[in-house]
């Protein structure tokens, strides 16, 4: 825009030349050959100055202009990490003691978009106790032992010997498919007169007497015991015997019961206690 402007000044002094007559006519021309040289000097000093004010033109339009501003992105946010408590449950009342940290990985690109990291997981050291939780019981198994009720009549049982009752008693066992020697075991092994508060009777308990061997045939039980059988009086003799064979009945496969103490028949011993 300036040459613009130039190249119009000197056009403009050309015009001006022409029409004061210094230019294109023959009076014009004798004065231009002293004149020339103040003409070319002014033309000379014209485009001198023209292009001394291009410059600072150029930079006065270079300054003025806003200067670039750059802005940097932010950093992205830190990641928060959260913790989340995990609980251990021990079994059977048991004490877990667990202490470990696992940090959340940091995120390693910055973006325009907010990354979630993953969270922070803290296994506390705090000791967790739970009570045993009692196991269930067990189906388990129940077996019958025969004791006496000393001259009851028949009132609490079936009536036998010296008006005594036979009374069923039920006894938890091991479950187990032995169940007449089991049962068998169980009424040998009372020691005392008496069972229990029951006020019940039992003939065998002075004897000292274990299962030598057991056979079950066509539901025939044959009890061979071994030891020593002490009677208490002539009414043990019923006892002792009743007491062994019903506990033996009580199993559907056994209809029939034979019973040897050293290989005699028991019959045979009772009779010779007398």
């Amino acid at each position: 825009m300036i040459e613009n402007k130039v190249a119009s000044a000197i056009v403009n002094l050309f015009q001006l030349l022409i029409q004061s007559g210094l230019i294109g006519s023959k009076e014009g021309e004798k004065k231009m050959s002293y004149k020339k040289t103040i003409l070319v000097c002014m033309i000379v000093t014209l485009l001198a100055a023209g292009c001394s004010v291009l410059p600072r033109l150029s930079d006065k339009a270079v300054t003025d202009l806003p200067e670039p501003t750059l802005k940097l992105s932010e950093p992205p946010p830190q990641a928060t990490q959260l913790p989340i408590i995990i609980t251990a449950t021990p079994k059977n009342g048991a004490v877990i003691e667990a202490s470990a940290t696992i940090a959340a990985s940091e995120t390693s690109t910055a973006s325009t978009t907010q990354v979630q990291p993953p969270p922070l997981v803290v296994i506390t050291n705090t000791p967790v106790i739970i009570p045993a939780t009692p196991s269930s019981p067990s189906s388990g198994q129940t077996v019958k032992i025969f004791l006496v009720a000393i001259s009851d009549n028949g009132v609490s049982g079936k009536k036998f010997g010296c008006d005594d009752s036979l009374v069923a008693v039920d006894v938890s066992v091991t479950p187990t498919v032995a169940v007449l020697r089991t049962a068998l075991n169980e009424l040998l092994s009372i020691k005392s007169d008496y069972y229990g508060q029951s006020g019940l009777y039992n003939a065998l308990y002075q004897s000292n007497l274990e299962i030598d061997n057991l056979g079950l045939k066509n539901g025939l039980a044959s009890i061979y015991l071994k030891g020593n059988l002490v009677l208490g009086g002539i009414c043990d003799n019923p006892r002792v015997e009743e007491q062994l064979r019903a506990t033996a009945l009580q199993f559907s496969t056994v209809s029939e019961v034979e019973i040897f103490i050293n290989g005699k028949p028991l019959a045979e011993v009772l009779s010779e206690r007398g």
